[in-house]
This record gives C-alpha cells, structure tokens and sequence, in this order.
C-alpha cells in the first residue's frame, strides 16, 4: 500500500498538510521584504533617477506602431470597440 508521507532518509516530514506549511511559511518570509522594498509608484521609489522617471513618463519607446493606439492586433482595421 502507498504512503501519503513524505519520507526522506527515514524522517517523516508530514503527509499532504505540508504543502500548506511550506507555501505558508514562505509567504511569511516574502511580505517583510515585500513591505520594505515595495512603493506606490516608481516616483516614490528612493533610488529612481531623473532619466528612468522621464524614460516611464514617455512610455517604452520600443513601438513601431504610429497611430498611438497600442494595440497588440495591428489587423488594419482599427475599429477598437
């Protein structure tokens, strides 16, 4: 009969339950950083510099698309309903 636990090198380290305790307690690790490091906006953000806030206002620069209206299916219709 199979074994719902995970056994490695004869230690139980719990049947399915523990999927939860690793997932939780890597969510309890990530939201410190996450709080600390993490801001509104890129504005707020302490070491942006001048040219990367122009360069985020002026959008990515890296369109061929010439009539600005970003749309990914450039089929020539151009009815965006």
């Amino acid at each position: 009969m199979a074994s719902r636990d995970i056994i490695i090198n004869d230690v139980n380290y719990g049947g399915w339950p523990s999927i939860f305790y690793v997932f939780g307690s890597m969510g309890i690790l990530w939201f410190p950083l996450w709080a600390v490091f993490a801001y509104d906006t890129p504005l707020l953000h302490p070491t942006i510099t001048k040219d990367e806030i122009i360069l985020i206002s002026q959008g990515n620069g890296d369109s061929d698309d010439d009539d600005g209206d970003n749309d990914d299916d450039d089929d020539g219709d151009h009815n965006d309903v």
